[in-house]
């Protein structure tokens, strides 16, 4: 368990709590059978759900309450997850509407929990357009090969 944190295993995994404790950054030391994760009330600014790969039985996840400003990776790689907690307002941000931002359209899809103003600046063709105006189906990436590393 991490240092501060508190721990308790309960059927089929481990409850992991490091709510309110300043941290600026994830703990190190997770359980690697943690099933649900509360790390609200901290100073996060940064979320790296890399930082979460090896939680195998991650269903549940809390980072309400931080200053969370970028979110680097996808929750579509965690076939267990089932809850995320997390307040969102991306209003003034310049977002890239590609594939890694689809989730988070989905995900957002008949509310106005993103903010009313979250605008797409990336790609050109979707510039201007509010996130929640664009439909799912228009976030893509670009496939490029690198036949230089063959």
């Amino acid at each position: 368990c991490p240092k501060d944190c508190a721990c308790e295993f309960v059927a089929g995994g481990s409850v992991v709590s490091c709510k309110g404790l300043g941290l600026t950054a994830v703990p190190r030391g997770l359980p690697l059978d943690t099933t649900y994760f509360n790390m609200a009330n901290n100073s996060l600014t940064k979320l790296k759900l890399i930082y979460f790969h090896n939680l195998t039985k991650l269903e549940g996840l809390c980072v309400s309450d931080n200053d969370i400003t970028d979110i680097t990776g996808s929750f579509e790689d965690f076939r267990h997850l089932n809850q995320v907690d997390m307040l969102v307002d991306l209003s003034g941000n310049p977002l890239n509407c590609d594939c890694h931002l689809k989730w988070l359209r989905v995900a957002a899809d008949g509310t106005e929990l993103l903010g009313n103003n979250a605008t797409c600046v990336e790609p050109p063709h979707l510039s201007g357009k509010r996130l929640l105006d664009v439909p799912p189906s228009d976030f893509k990436c670009k496939i490029s090969a690198r036949f230089d590393e063959i």
